[in-house]
């Protein structure tokens, strides 16, 4: 992990401020999974070496949630 802890933390920077807004900027959202979610979630306390990353198309993943979305009926 210590070998890793460098180059993840400025991959991290660049998905962060380079790569987030020019998906954005394309209609696509880019969500981190796995092992390195879990390792930001935990304030570092879980040490992982890769950084798992899912796209999606941000219009469609909207369309699908207002197909489940909840209302409160009267």
């Amino acid at each position: 992990m210590k070998l890793a802890k460098p180059y993840q933390e400025k991959m991290l920077e660049y998905i962060r401020s380079k790569l987030i807004p020019i998906l954005e900027s394309q209609g696509i959202g880019l969500v981190v999974t796995g092992g390195f979610a879990t390792h930001l979630l935990s304030n570092g306390h879980y040490d992982t070496e890769d950084i798992d990353i899912k796209v999606y198309n941000i219009s469609e993943n909207v369309n699908k949630l207002e197909e489940y979305k909840i209302t409160k009926e009267k």
